[in-house]
């Protein structure tokens, strides 16, 4: 499933190299016919600031309980 070495992570990798999927690895060379993410309008999530509002979240549900 994580493929092999080579660009495009060869056949374990074959049903995910596709445009539209964009790999977490570095080392694969993204699909041609896909949009290069920095093209790509989409939302950029904040990692700190998701977990910040989860756990106030979380913290508000506690109090309920």
């Amino acid at each position: 499933m994580m493929g092999d070495d080579s660009p495009t992570g060869g056949a374990g990798y074959a049903p995910f190299y596709v445009p539209g999927d964009y790999a977490t690895r570095k080392d694969i060379v993204p699909h041609p016919d896909a949009v290069p993410l920095s093209k790509l309008r989409s939302w950029r999530i904040d990692p700190e600031m998701s977990f910040a509002k989860r756990q106030q979240v979380s913290d508000f549900i506690l109090k309920l309980q």
